[in-house]
């Protein structure tokens, strides 16, 4: 495990949402979807959830390790990949990491689609995005 990318959960105590929750697992910080059901399309929910992206984009602390699941997910909105794509930008500036749970086979094909899949880490399960963290081959893109 190494420490140059620890972070707790509590660093992001200012971010809250009705569409995710923040919580520690090891030293990864997991924000994992809820609350909105498995499309996250319409305009309005979209927005909102974008806004959210920005905020905790604005709160990530230097070296993170951000693992986002949305396994709950099965579409999302321009607006959501808008805020995903500026979160990734904000903790690649901050010399982290941030990687996608994606188990959703439409979310998938949303990825490939808008060519975002080589633009982050996607696994297929919690436990080997976890387990990635502490591959240092599978962090580089």
């Amino acid at each position: 495990m190494s420490e140059e990318f620890a972070v707790d959960a509590r660093s992001l105590p200012a971010v809250t949402s009705e569409y995710f929750e923040i919580a520690g697992e090891a030293d990864v910080t997991l924000v994992t979807l809820h609350g909105a059901g498995p499309s996250l399309t319409d305009k309005e929910t979209a927005e909102h959830l974008r806004v959210d992206f920005a905020l905790l984009a604005s709160a990530v602390p230097a070296k993170v390790k951000l693992l986002l699941d949305l396994s709950a997910v099965a579409l999302l909105g321009s607006p959501v990949l808008a805020g995903l794509i500026e979160l990734q930008r904000k903790v690649r500036e901050t010399q982290g990491l941030l990687k996608l749970v994606i188990t959703q086979e439409s979310l998938h094909e949303t990825f490939r689609v808008t060519k975002l899949e080589s633009h982050f880490h996607i696994h297929d399960s919690r436990q080997g995005a976890l387990a990635s963290f502490k591959a240092p081959s599978l962090n580089r893109r």
